[in-house]
């Protein structure tokens, strides 16, 4: 049961990996609001502190009207 239960674990950290690679790829393709969702995505699946603040500095820049 332990070992079914990190494997859970993996996977979900590996597709929160795979989603937050798309949405840099976004990113770079300049499609920041596109890139914002995949990250969002991400987060469902495997939370950290570095890529929940990058996602809510995103948010906040977005937030911020421009100049």
């Amino acid at each position: 049961m332990l070992k079914t239960q990190l494997a859970k674990g993996d996977e979900k950290k590996q597709t929160a990996d795979r989603l937050w690679q798309e949405g840099m790829a976004l990113f770079n393709q300049t499609r920041p609001s596109d890139a914002l969702t995949k990250f969002k995505e991400s987060l469902t699946y495997w939370q950290d502190a570095t890529r929940t603040k990058y996602v809510q500095d995103m948010e906040g820049r977005r937030s911020q009207p421009r100049r």
